[in-house]
């Protein structure tokens, strides 16, 4: 077909049409599996935001793909620790809050910038309205707990010890 173009070339150009359309499915999944879990309650809640985070760890995966990043991954072999993006799947609690923190630090790194409150604040406070965070507070953000409807504030402090987590 393309007598032109060498091998290596069209096998590198395949590899990465087929991570683009890979990317655009988990993109599309994570997306949906967010909005079911705005629309459901109790155990099949649970069970969206955990397959949310999962697919937005298969996001950051293809994307360190495309970056060329997996050869770097696969020589640290198993002692190297888990990724945040990968450890939120064996996180014994998931909540709306910390899927929020989840997706604002894998941006965060994806841009190459520094994991800091003062970093993720910013992000969290531009979803409000748009997610489990109902407003901007003065020293953080109000958000719904999705298991029992209650507001709760999540202040810089707060932040600091929930990103330490990751």
């Amino acid at each position: 077909m393309h007598d032109d173009i060498p091998p290596d070339e069209a096998a590198e150009f395949s590899r990465a049409f087929d991570l683009y359309v890979k990317l655009d499915e988990a993109k599309a999944d994570a997306e949906r599996l967010r909005a079911a879990a705005g629309r459901t309650t109790g155990l099949e809640r649970e069970a969206n935001i955990r397959q949310a985070a999962e697919a937005g760890a298969e996001v950051a995966r293809i994307e360190a793909a495309l970056r060329g990043e997996e050869s770097a991954e696969a020589d640290q072999g198993d002692t190297a620790p888990a990724k945040p993006e990968h450890r939120a799947r064996t996180r014994r609690r998931l909540d709306d809050m910390q899927i929020e923190i989840d997706d604002a630090m894998a941006v965060l790194r994806r841009e190459g910038k520094a994991v800091t409150p003062a970093t993720v604040m910013p992000l969290l406070r531009a979803r409000a309205g748009k997610s489990c965070i109902s407003e901007c507070a003065p020293d953080g953000v109000i958000w719904i707990r999705g298991s029992s409807g209650n507001p709760e504030k999540l202040t810089m402090e707060a932040l600091k010890k929930r990103i330490g987590r990751t």
